[in-house]
């Protein structure tokens, strides 16, 4: 371990144990992503395209009717 002071900086630790550990980090970010995902999807649901595209209408005309913050 490398240190500053007392406080730990970094690692070493074979590259074989640095891919495995890149690895297992993206699973558990791509396992997060379809969780994420699901949820949305399932909170969705109730709303078809069509309404989704007229609220998203709807708010870029709003916005672009409201006066310039600055």
């Amino acid at each position: 371990m490398l240190t500053r002071g007392s406080r730990p900086e970094a690692a070493i630790i074979p590259y074989e144990e640095f891919t495995q550990f890149l690895a297992w980090k993206e699973q558990d970010v791509l396992t997060e992503f379809d969780r994420v995902m699901t949820r949305l999807a399932e909170q969705n649901a109730p709303y078809s395209d069509d309404e989704v595209a007229a609220d998203v209408e709807a708010a870029i005309t709003e916005v672009r009717a409201a006066p310039a913050k600055r």
